[in-house]
C-alpha cells in the first residue's frame, strides 16, 4: 500500500500514469479514459480518508466533552452534600 503523502504530493499518480504509455493502450481514447479515471480515483481516496479522519477527531472530541460535563455535574454535586 502507498502512503497517503506520497499520493498527495503526486508521485503514485505520476508512476501510474508513466505506467499506462500509448504504445501499451493501443487507442488514445482509452488512454485518456484511464488517465482521468486514476486521477479521480486518487483525488477521491484522498478526500475520504481525509473525511475518515476528521470524523475520528469529531467523534473522539464528542466523546471526552461528554465525560467531562458528567465529571463536573457529579463534582458539583458532591460539593453541594
Amino acid at each position: 500500500m502507498e502512503w497517503l503523502a506520497s499520493m498527495v504530493t503526486g508521485e503514485e499518480i505520476f508512476m501510474t500514469l508513466a505506467s499506462v504509455e500509448t504504445h501499451k493502450v493501443g487507442n488514445m481514447a482509452v488512454l485518456w479514459f484511464s488517465r482521468v479515471y486514476v486521477v479521480v480515483f486518487f483525488g477521491m481516496f484522498t478526500v475520504i480518508v481525509l473525511n475518515v479522519l476528521v470524523e475520528i477527531f469529531n467523534s473522539s472530541y464528542d466523546v471526552i466533552m461528554v465525560s467531562t460535563i458528567i465529571t463536573n455535574v457529579l463534582l458539583a454535586e458532591i460539593d453541594s452534600l
